[in-house]
């Protein structure tokens, strides 16, 4: 028997918090040219480990940079994340699965400034698929994006609990913006 609820779908909603600590929330306007947009918010490690509940070497986020069209993500790859992980010549290599965890780091970061969530945990529920395009090695800056029109979340009401999913979409990893790999999608669950 299936229980009712209200549904509610929400789309290229921005709920990060700006520099004069109030909410910048805004539909998005993708503007029809390409010109330098004012960054909304940026994110450093240290405050990117007070969010997440990755430490070590599997926080795979150094910076974060939102504007009004795109979240972007930075991380120099480490020996120390590709240990166990080398090329047939011995040459460590990241490994292509952590572009997932990346992602879904991405869009927890996203997720987490966003008002409704804030404070609340959020947990993979499935990734899509990755395409991978190069190798990428210690020492590279890895940048990975996607618009802000690309998340998407659906807040489901049934019974007790509210169930909550973010879907962050077609994200593009870049070293010196050579494409490295594009994952189609990441899904959280937030409780």
């Amino acid at each position: 028997m299936e229980s009712t609820g209200t549904r509610r779908v929400f789309k290229g909603i921005i709920g990060w918090f700006g520099r004069d600590g109030k909410v910048a929330e805004q539909d998005v306007q993708l503007p029809l040219e390409k010109e330098p947009e004012e960054i909304l918010v940026e994110i450093g490690r240290e405050a990117i480990r007070e969010i997440l509940p990755h430490k070590g070497k599997m926080l795979l986020l150094d910076r974060v940079v939102v504007n009004a069209s795109e979240v972007m993500g930075e991380f120099t790859v480490t020996e120390e994340v590709c240990e166990g992980h080398a090329m047939a010549d011995g040459q460590p290599v990241f490994k292509g699965s952590d572009i997932f965890d990346m992602a879904a780091q991405l869009t927890g970061m996203w997720a987490s400034q966003h008002p409704e969530f804030k404070g609340r945990k959020a947990a993979v529920r499935r990734y899509g698929e990755a395409k991978l395009q190069g190798f990428i090695f210690p020492g590279d800056l890895l940048t990975l994006s996607t618009r802000v029109n690309n998340f998407e979340g659906v807040v489901t009401t049934r019974e007790r609990l509210p169930k909550i999913l973010i879907t962050g979409r077609n994200f593009s990893a870049k070293v010196q913006d050579v494409q490295k790999a594009h994952v189609s999608f990441v899904e959280l669950l937030i409780f």
